[in-house]
């Protein structure tokens, strides 16, 4: 009997401490997976957070190297996407097809491999230990698989101790893949998003463009009208053979002038309306309000609406995008003119203002319009949301003006009353000296 409890004391003598590092092992694996999740909710950009995922992976697995392979669905191939090590820097961009090697075959089947003795794998892809140098004795593959589909690969080679990965690394590596997985979706989600944001922008622009197409044409009916008029008196002065440099007066300077005028409006549609990047600057107020009124102020004067601008002398200027600005400026124009149409009165007036305020530069469009009602006022930023008949109006256009406004670091305050009139008050942090 004491031969057996000594036995027993020797056995839990020889295990206890094995436990406990064992556990103290899970623990160090558990914090760094929530490290590694709390660094995934933290940026948004795909290529940080995966290169974050692999350098944990191969320091939390004891890996000399590691990498995470993406799986081009449309093409059925998987290509190198984040490596470490020089060796693994050779490898970059290089593509695997599906089925192909390890990786290829876990991709394809969903399932983790671990081969603790690549020579004698026969389905081990030698040539990319030719192509990185790196020799290759034991190899953990994992998939990335997100809502049900395979997105990628990560994989472990040779443990530095020299040894083999074994079953446990397969469930550490199962569940940094899986973080990594859902970086790919997020990343997938996020350029959705900002590719349906970027359309909604642009046809935000297009239907403000629609809008003020019948000044747009007018302001170019202005200059065309005065050119035709010269070039008919040219025309009569050639027919009668009477025209000389001397007696052709101003008629040249004129219809060049008028055809510059025309070409700067129809550029600055064209920049207006383009779906470019965002490209930020100094951007002057003053600026951006003429190129607004470049647009607006033919078709403001044909609904009857008079526009006024006063703006602080020596305005700062705002670090930002000018197209985008205007944009703003455009879509407040608007928004008065049809408040200003809702009166059923046959005139009103629209005032920019601009001023300092601190350390913001605060411009200000006001109108003698319907006003909104206190029920209304809360969701006139979303999307989507109008009060205008079925039709007309997308409802987008102080949806995308609150965007630009946010994405400026700036914010947008609407004073209203019922009866008299609204103001949007726009905050933009002034650049820095």
């Amino acid at each position: 009997m004491q031969d057996t409890w000594h036995q027993i004391r020797q056995l839990r003598d020889e295990r206890l401490p094995v436990s406990v590092e064992a556990l103290q092992a899970r623990v160090r694996q558990l914090e760094t997976m929530l490290d590694v999740c709390s660094y995934l909710a933290s940026s948004l950009d795909l290529h940080t957070v995966l290169a974050r995922i692999n350098e944990v992976s191969r320091d939390v697995l004891g890996a000399s190297e590691a990498s995470i392979m993406l799986l081009d669905e449309e093409r059925k191939v998987l290509s190198f996407d984040v490596v470490t090590g020089e060796a693994g820097r050779r490898l970059q961009g290089l593509e695997v097809g599906l089925g192909e090697g390890i990786a290829g075959r876990v991709a394809e089947s969903g399932e983790p491999r671990l081969i603790r003795d690549c020579a004698a794998e026969p389905g081990h892809a030698r040539r990319f230990d030719e192509v990185s140098g790196f020799t290759t004795r034991s190899l953990l593959c994992v998939p990335l698989v997100a809502q049900g589909h395979v997105v990628g690969v990560l994989e472990a080679l040779n443990k530095k101790d020299g040894g083999a990965f074994e079953d446990e690394d397969v469930d550490v590596a199962t569940g940094l893949a899986q973080v990594a997985a859902a970086s790919v979706m997020n990343a997938k989600l996020f350029a959705r998003l900002k590719d349906a944001q970027a359309e909604m922008v642009l046809a935000g622009k297009l239907a403000a463009l629609g809008t003020i197409a019948s000044g747009i044409a007018h302001e170019l009916n202005q200059p065309l009208t005065g050119i035709l008029g010269f070039v008919q008196l040219l025309q009569r002065k050639l027919d009668r053979e009477t025209l000389t440099p001397e007696n052709a007066g101003e008629s040249p300077a004129f219809i060049e002038k008028q055809v510059h005028r025309m070409s700067r409006i129809i550029g600055h549609i064209g920049t207006f309306s383009h779906p470019s990047p965002a490209e930020h600057g100094l951007v002057s107020l003053d600026l951006v309000v003429a190129d607004a009124r470049t647009l607006m102020d033919e078709q403001l004067r044909s609904h009857g609406v008079h526009l006024s601008v006063a703006l602080d002398a020596a305005l700062p200027t705002v670090r930002g995008d000018a197209v985008r600005l205007e944009e703003v400026v455009i879509n407040l124009l608007a928004n008065a003119r049809d408040a200003i149409d809702r009166t059923g009165r046959s005139s009103g007036e629209i005032r920019i203002a601009g001023r300092l305020k601190s350390d913001e530069v605060l411009p200000e469009v006001s109108d003698t319009g319907t006003g909104i009602g206190p029920e209304v006022l809360p969701r006139i930023f979303d999307p989507f949301f109008t009060t205008r008949e079925r039709g007309k109006g997308t409802g987008l256009g102080l949806s995308i003006t609150h965007g630009i406004v946010r994405d400026h670091g700036g914010r947008i305050v609407v004073e209203s009353t019922l009866g008299e009139g609204t103001r949007f008050s726009v905050y933009l942090p002034r650049a820095a000296a």
